[in-house]
């Protein structure tokens, strides 16, 4: 087969070949639960039978689980000494409500939570792979500009879109697709988020922002894509004034896109004013989240500083800086530059608000899952930039070399980080 044939049947219906791809990772990695993982849980013991069900509610799983059949505790829990105990209080409400609702249609926690969140990745990465498709460009404006006709151009982004995608369902971590946990339905929300802005469709996205307040704790660095976003528009609109929009257009959309703003900020906030003010106790989250060993007033990047220069030297911990500042200044580079201006926001400043805020953890490989734009850069890396000319001729090959290194890392973290380690062990 020629050079020129291989490309063009890799990239005929990029979102086809997408699909039976998500398919395709999500059975292997629905194979890793129920044998490799459940026969090494077995051995080491401590979950029963490690049956398929086990593995896929186990660690915050269980949190869920009770939240979803029993809600949260009133009073907060407290110990006999009165300090703050490990409690629901520490979880998100978004998720095991919806897995509330599945489950009445007489569906366990576990095959409920398992339709919820695989119906979530689906969504997903359909989204991510629309967004990546969305031929680059900071706005709807950009797009107006660009040749309509110019299909060789929009073929190499859907094609681009799809490698990006597909590459990130091998993210070690893709597992959490697929159990208990919060990532795919957070991921479903921040995408659709980074959509309407993009679109500049703000009050929708006003609405998608406020909801992931009660899914996941990120809403917060939205704000930043937001003032990026608006910026941007600002600049350009200033520098072109859009015709035929009435006198108070800008005036308009400036208001808008300053309660976007707003609500970044409100959502950010949402879920632990709710919590304290439910318990009669204003900090019970940051209370309860400090049991888990979240203790944000230690200030940002040094508890993650602080652990690296310990346990394995300042070599190592000045080696993780300058790899947080390459991977987030990746957004800045050309490499980047096919993606929409709001995707490279969000893969700039989401890296840097984990470490900013959260305590040293396994979980942060769990965390990055969201981190969608890294694979826009390794796409562009591998296949060249969708924007301009054509893609590398043996374009799939990079891609397909890459995919056994990262389904190596997904057996890695399926059958290493997930299954429990007792008697004591870190979380996924």
């Amino acid at each position: 087969m020629s050079r020129g044939r291989l490309g063009r049947r890799a990239g005929a219906a990029p979102l086809m070949w997408l699909l039976v791809w998500f398919v395709l990772t999500r059975l292997g990695v629905g194979w890793l639960l129920s044998s490799p993982a459940g026969e090494r849980q077995r051995r080491l013991g401590g979950l029963g039978n490690a049956e398929f069900s086990q593995l896929v509610t186990m660690w915050d799983g269980q949190w869920y689980a009770r939240i979803a059949s029993y809600g949260y505790p009133l009073p907060l829990p407290l110990d006999e000494f009165g300090a703050v105990e490990q409690s629901e209080w520490a979880f998100f409400p978004l998720f095991p409500l919806l897995v509330r609702v599945v489950m009445a249609f007489g569906l366990p926690f576990w095959v409920a939570a398992l339709t919820v969140n695989l119906a979530a990745s689906a969504t997903a990465a359909w989204l991510a792979y629309r967004l990546f498709a969305a031929r680059g460009g900071a706005s709807a404006s950009d797009r107006d500009r660009d040749d309509r006709h110019d299909r060789d151009r929009a073929g190499r982004h859907r094609k681009a879109a799809a490698v990006a995608v597909g590459l990130w369902l091998l993210y070690p971590a893709s597992t959490v697709l697929q159990i208990a946990y919060t990532e795919a339905l957070a991921l479903v929300l921040v995408l659709a988020a980074l959509t309407m802005i993009h679109r500049q469709r703000y009050g929708i996205a006003v609405v998608l922002v406020l909801v992931l307040g009660f899914a996941r704790a990120v809403a917060a660095p939205l704000a930043f894509v937001v003032v990026v976003h608006l910026v941007i528009r600002w600049r350009r609109e200033r520098r072109e004034p859009t015709e035929g929009h009435p006198a108070g257009h800008a005036r308009a959309w400036w208001f808008s896109g300053l309660a976007l703003l707003g609500a970044s900020v409100v959502a950010g906030a949402a879920w632990p004013v709710l919590v304290g003010w439910l318990t009669g106790r204003p900090d019970a989250f940051l209370a309860v989240q400090a049991t888990w060993g979240q203790r944000p007033d230690r200030g940002p990047f040094l508890p993650w500083w602080g652990w690296l220069s310990w346990e394995y030297g300042t070599p190592v911990a000045l080696a993780w800086a300058v790899g947080l500042v390459v991977v987030c200044a990746s957004m800045l580079t050309r490499y980047a530059a096919w993606m929409p201006l709001e995707l490279r926001a969000w893969g700039l400043v989401y890296p840097l608000y984990l470490f900013a805020v959260t305590a040293p953890s396994t979980s942060m490989i769990r965390f990055l899952l969201l981190d969608v734009p890294v694979f826009g850069v390794l796409t562009a890396v591998l296949i060249g930039d969708p924007r301009r000319g054509r893609l590398r001729r043996w374009w799939p090959v990079g891609p397909v070399l890459c995919l056994p290194v990262l389904a190596a890392t997904v057996y890695w973290w399926t059958t290493v980080v997930l299954v429990f380690s007792p008697p004591m062990d870190w979380p996924p």
